[in-house]
């Protein structure tokens, strides 16, 4: 999961030089984000058959092959078509490993799921706070963001020579991603709500961290500070988890999620109301704390509703994760290039307020939800 991470936050601090290296307006900057997550869609898709044929270690293992050698071309990517081939294939490698190891914790802590998952992401925000700092880092020092993804590779190789020595326990039927049930889920208007506020939760996370570091540089700051904010973000992020976690212990899941779109949607609005550049990195730093326990909250919060394949829930709802991190952090960087970078950020409130709007729906009247079928 820190791998994972590592794969996703060192392009926001790597952004401008990236771009300056392929000569990138806002616009195809974007592509960058667009990419990376078409590729996890793809994933997370074929991921139930092949864990079907293959099985989990198998799939597995093959997830971080694949996302350590994506790292090593990207860094030694000639040109940006390339690039962009070689973060297809990051993202192949990613969600594989993303939807694998969120559908087991769940599946082995059945009765804590929104804790688990919480803190399953602890080491995913982990990763998130210290590849920023790298990139920032090695960027100021060498001038070179391709030293990062070589260390990244290498770090990824070593993971997997220690997870071939792991046992992974044999695939169950709620595992899989089932089809029928699949359509079943898809054809119930709760569960298509909350993929929408998966998408809209997703597209705006991986939006302000992908253009954070490009917008704070804007404002004033240097590449080893819009480094930091980043980090900073991410550990606000895992501070929030660890919190979300004991809340999701306390209180009802929907309720949860109200107050962190709610959070989320005032903490947008808050970094984009000055030029104040550390005024700014403080707003993003409580977007970190509201949204971090969005991701493993909206998980719990679906499969508490539809428990029985938890394989296919998941891999419905991470897809559409993938679709807001793919169209979202492209569109804000059309909209910067056609205006300005700061409505682009601003934008991002409306799918909070979407996100808030949907929970405020569901759990209206303590809904009760008919899922005999699934």
């Amino acid at each position: 999961m820190g791998l994972y991470a590592f794969s996703l936050f060192s392009l926001g601090p790597s952004l401008s030089a990236i771009a300056e290296t392929f000569n990138l307006g806002l616009a195809r900057r974007g592509l960058i984000f667009t990419l990376e997550f078409t590729g996890f869609i793809v994933s997370v898709l074929l991921g139930g058959i092949g864990a079907d044929i293959f099985g989990k270690r198998i799939l597995f293992g093959g997830g971080l092959l694949l996302l350590s050698f994506g790292l090593l071309a990207f860094g030694l990517s000639p040109n940006f078509s390339s690039a962009l081939l070689f973060l297809f294939i990051m993202g192949l490698g990613g969600g594989s490993v993303e939807i694998l190891a969120s559908a087991l914790v769940a599946d082995i802590n059945s009765d804590r799921k929104g804790f688990f998952l919480n803190m399953s992401q602890v080491a995913f925000g982990l990763g998130a706070v210290l590849v920023p700092l790298l990139a920032g880092y090695v960027i100021s020092r060498y001038a070179n963001w391709r030293i990062t993804y070589y260390i990244a590779s290498g770090l990824g190789f070593l993971i997997f020579l220690g997870f071939i020595r792991e046992k992974i326990p044999s695939i169950r039927q709620e595992d899989k991603i089932n089809l029928p049930a699949a359509r079943n889920l898809l054809s119930q208007g709760i569960f298509i709500l909350i993929n929408f506020s998966m998408a809209f939760y997703v597209g705006a996370e991986i939006a302000i961290t992908g253009w954070m570091s490009t917008y704070l540089q804007g404002l004033g700051a240097n590449p080893v500070l819009a480094g930091f904010s980043l980090s900073l973000f991410w550990v606000m992020m895992t501070i929030g988890r660890f919190s979300c976690g004991y809340l999701s212990e306390i209180m009802p899941l929907g309720r949860l999620l109200l107050i962190i779109s709610a959070g989320g949607f005032f903490s947008i609005i808050a970094s984009i109301l000055t030029s104040n550049y550390l005024f700014t990195l403080i707003s993003f730093a409580l977007v970190g704390l509201f949204f971090s326990g969005a991701f493993p909250t909206i998980l719990a919060y679906a499969s508490s509703i539809f428990p029985r394949y938890s394989g296919t829930v998941f891999g419905i709802c991470f897809a559409s994760g993938g679709i807001g991190g793919m169209l979202f952090p492209y569109l804000v960087g059309l909209v910067a290039e056609d205006f300005n970078m700061r409505i682009g950020i601003g934008a991002m409130s409306i799918l909070l307020a979407g996100m808030f709007g949907i929970f405020s729906y569901l759990t209206r009247g303590k809904r009760k939800y008919a899922t005999s079928e699934v």
